[in-house]
């Protein structure tokens, strides 16, 4: 068992919980975009058979276009190796899985710290937190997934948002949360204003 000061557990709190949302919206990022690459690729997998074996019209008409009804199973055989290609070359299945262990690694960890309690200004675990930390943190280096930079402060202002929409919830929950977001939103735009005028 091993004791952190109240200022570096907070710390550490914060970044794993940053960490655990930011993993968790690429998760479902790649997900989504993983899923929606196969089913298209079903859908134009399904789309040439039944335009080779259905019709029975020598040329068919899509858009402003007519060919012979070989030429667009051809073009749509093509279309559809290339993006079997591209599902090879993006990774968005494999991208999701890994930020999906990493925010279960964040998530259990995450578990650990709120198991902790405050006594004589130190918070006191069963676990011996730093370890727990540091041991998550490998994990997660191990498996080679990372938050792009380039995204970092969109995720983080996206972590921020749900944290207070979170707060506002908690104290009003008879109000909707739609109304909870729209004033999140209106009061974004303000600042924003506020934060412009006093540049000009």
């Amino acid at each position: 068992m091993a004791d952190l000061a109240l200022e570096e557990y907070a710390r550490r709190l914060k970044i794993l919980d940053m960490m655990l949302s930011a993993h968790s919206v690429l998760r479902d990022r790649y997900e989504r975009r993983a899923k929606g690459l196969t089913l298209l690729i079903m859908g134009l997998s399904l789309t040439a058979a039944a335009v080779a074996f259905i019709s029975g019209e020598p040329e068919a008409t899509i858009g402003p276009f007519t060919a012979r009804v070989q030429v667009w199973v051809g073009l749509l055989t093509c279309l559809i190796f290339f993006l079997a290609i591209l599902e090879l070359l993006v990774e968005w299945r494999r991208k999701a899985w890994a930020h999906d262990e990493a925010a279960q690694r964040l998530s259990d960890l995450k578990a650990v710290f709120k198991r902790a309690r405050e006594e004589d200004g130190v918070m006191r675990s069963d676990a011996d937190l730093p370890d727990a930390y540091d041991h998550a943190m490998e994990a997660l280096n191990a498996l080679r997934v990372r938050i792009p930079d380039a995204r970092f402060n969109a995720l983080k202002a996206k972590h921020l948002s749900k944290v207070e929409l979170s707060k506002r919830t908690s104290a009003r929950p008879e109000r909707r949360i739609v109304l909870h977001r729209l004033d999140l939103f209106r009061e974004g735009l303000k600042k924003r204003k506020k934060k412009n005028d006093g540049k000009s």
